[in-house]
């Protein structure tokens, strides 16, 4: 599973109509979706009033660990190593430092990660 497989949608204002295969939903004014592995997740209701991502946060809800190191690999040109553990995380991450990021998602999971900051890897067990 890659970030690709992966798609959030949210609404800020109106409607937006939101379909996959067989399956549809219709979100309002503060309200989003995920779409997980072929399959369209319960509406979540949020406050914020522009895309998070544009504040330089990463956000999820309820996803794979490893799609979240992923976008820690990709945010900040690291190389993930293990990390396909069976676990879901909930939280974020802001881009501006890559050891507070990792912490922020291993140290609540329980995980042990080590950062080489030379060779631009990050490994998670």
């Amino acid at each position: 599973m890659s970030a690709l497989d992966v798609m959030s949608v949210e609404c800020y204002e109106g409607r937006v109509k939101v379909s996959k295969d067989d399956q549809s939903v219709i979100l309002g004014p503060n309200e989003s979706v995920n779409i997980m592995e072929g399959k369209i997740g319960p509406k979540i209701s949020f406050k914020h009033t522009q895309p998070i991502w544009e504040t330089g946060v990463s956000k999820f809800y309820n996803e794979k660990l490893k799609v979240v190191l992923e976008e820690i690999g990709r945010q900040f040109d690291y190389k993930i190593i293990g990390g396909n553990i069976d676990k879901r995380f909930t939280g974020s991450f802001n881009h501006l430092n890559p050891v507070f990021a990792i912490e922020a998602i291993c140290k609540p999971m329980g995980l042990d990660c080590k950062i080489n900051h030379d060779l631009r890897t990050v490994t998670v067990q």
